[in-house]
């Protein structure tokens, strides 16, 4: 098993918000979040990237760890690697885009890296700008057991569906379809990127990127539609998306309470 985290976006969501903010939160946050990368913002004074790393180590027997990212902040992530001491090994690597308007997408990236780094492994997949509120050996355990991919829900704000991947499924937890951020959301159960990928459908991300492919694709929701594998679901109860500034705020309050306690 490897893990891969995803890191190659470039924050516009979180950019835009930090320059409507007020001056005050402006002045608070402007030396903590400008020109960094998501996974290299500090939540309770810690990037959030090593509390991933953080889990991984404690919680999994994964060794090595796979990071994507681009050309404009690779040398942020290696500056950062340099810094960090763990007994995982981490690869960072560079997709060689510049900008959001020629981004690789999720799709894009994980092909990247199963292709340069010849993955031959089944996979956790996790987005770099999300904290988790799940056990990872408790979702690679349920990955064993069922022996399908499996990706992770959690009952979400009805207010804030509209901005996320939602999932309905059947009584056994088989995904029956998926939705991109939908106007009329039919569950409300959110599915953030923590999937663990069987290396049989690491081989379809090839095929994923032809048809008229945009960045935006879900991969999940290319392989639902496409009935291309059974995938199932893993419970957890909450996270952190800290690709929006107001998220962002929230997760570094609650961290930082908890670092105090």
């Amino acid at each position: 098993m490897k893990a891969l985290i995803l890191g190659a976006g470039y924050g516009t969501r979180l950019a835009k918000g930090l320059a409507e903010s007020d001056a005050p939160t402006q002045h608070k946050y402007q030396p903590l979040l400008g020109g960094k990368p998501k996974p290299l913002v500090p939540i309770a004074g810690k990037p959030l990237i090593e509390y991933l790393l953080e889990k991984i180590q404690a919680e999994t027997t994964i060794h090595d760890v796979y990071v994507v990212t681009n050309n404009h902040f690779y040398e942020q992530f290696r500056s950062w690697q340099e810094s960090y001491a763990t007994p995982l090994s981490i690869h960072i690597l560079n997709d060689g885009t510049n900008s959001n308007e020629d981004r690789l997408g999720v799709i894009g990236d994980l092909e990247y890296v199963v292709r340069s780094s010849q993955i031959r492994d089944d996979v956790l997949v996790l987005a770099g700008d999300t904290l988790f509120n799940m056990d990872f050996g408790e979702l690679l355990q349920c990955f064993r057991e069922k022996k399908k991919d499996l990706i992770s829900v959690y009952r979400e704000d009805p207010a804030v569906l509209h901005r996320r991947g939602v999932v309905v499924t059947d009584a056994y937890g088989k995904v029956l379809q998926f939705l991109e951020k939908p106007k009329n959301p039919p569950t409300n159960l959110a599915a953030p990127i923590a999937y663990v990928l069987m290396k049989e459908t690491l081989g379809l991300l090839p095929e994923a990127l032809h048809g008229n492919y945009q960045p935006e694709r879900n991969l999940i929701e290319w392989i639902v539609s496409n009935s291309k594998r059974e995938i199932h679901t893993f419970h957890f109860s909450k996270r952190y998306d800290v690709g929006v500034m107001a998220d962002y705020i929230v997760a570094d309050t609650d961290f930082s309470k908890e670092a105090r306690r």
